[in-house]
C-alpha cells in the first residue's frame, strides 16, 4: 500500500473548534476588562492618580499580549490540522 502525500490527503474540517476557542479567548479578554478601575478623582488630580496606578497598565498590556500569543499559536495548530 502506498503512501499519500500530504498535498493528497483531505483537511479536517475545524470551523466549529476555531469558533469555539475565539468565543472562549473572547470571554477571557472580557472577564479582564473589569480589574481597570478609574481611581477616585479630586479636582485637579487626575493626572496625579492615573499615574499612581501604572502597575496596572503594563500588567494588563503583558495578558493581553501572552493571550495573543495563544490564540496565534492555536490558530496555527488548527490550521496544520
Amino acid at each position: 500500500m502506498a503512501r499519500r502525500r500530504y498535498e493528497e490527503v483531505p483537511r479536517s474540517d475545524t470551523g466549529r473548534a476555531e469558533a469555539f476557542s475565539d468565543g472562549v479567548l473572547a470571554i477571557v479578554i472580557t472577564l479582564m476588562v473589569p480589574h481597570l478601575k478609574p481611581p477616585p478623582i479630586d479636582a485637579g488630580r487626575l493626572l496625579v492618580q492615573l499615574l499612581n496606578q501604572w502597575p496596572t497598565y503594563p500588567a494588563c498590556v503583558a495578558s493581553y499580549l501572552c493571550i495573543a500569543v495563544v490564540w496565534l499559536n492555536h490558530k496555527a495548530a488548527l490550521q496544520r490540522i
